[in-house]
């Protein structure tokens, strides 16, 4: 059962590559299924280059990392230049659920240290949606910042 499942992830997330192509956009694919050096440094090559859509783009700060379904290039400049990424995931579930929130979270905070601009958006794409992606504030998940005394500051 799990291996049809992951057989069902696998074939969501290539369709909606499929639908980024077929939109004129180009992908650049990273492969291998780690977070390891060799992928973090093809992912972080392509960030630098401004390529449309990362697919599989790896990312890792510390001890923490991930794969990112889809990294997509927006026009809002960072250190990478007159552009900026954010994550797309691909997934089964018809509802997002929180899980997958904080999924969305972690790698946006991934990708804020590489990029070193907070991405604003995170988006969850679901069977059955046209590939009309869910949106979701990364700011409105993220524990309040506070002062040094305790005071919650307001966020973007």
């Amino acid at each position: 059962m799990l291996e049809l499942l992951a057989e069902r992830g696998a074939l969501h997330e290539q369709s909606y590559l499929e639908h980024l192509e077929l939109s004129g956009l180009s992908i650049t694919r990273i492969n291998g299924i780690g977070v390891d050096p060799i992928a973090v440094e093809q992912t972080l090559d392509a960030m630098r280059r401004g390529v449309p859509i990362i697919a599989q783009g790896a990312l890792r700060v510390g001890r923490w990392g991930g794969r990112a379904d889809v990294l997509r290039r927006i026009e809002k400049p960072s250190e990478l230049g007159a552009w900026s990424y954010e994550v797309i995931d691909t997934k089964l579930a018809r509802e997002t659920k929180g899980n997958t929130v904080l999924q969305l979270c972690l790698y946006s905070d991934l990708l804020a240290e590489a990029q070193t601009l907070t991405p604003e958006l995170a988006y969850v794409v679901t069977p059955g949606s046209d590939f009309n992606p869910q949106k979701f504030r990364y700011f409105d998940y993220m524990p309040p910042i506070t002062d040094e005394s305790g005071i919650a500051l307001s966020r973007p």
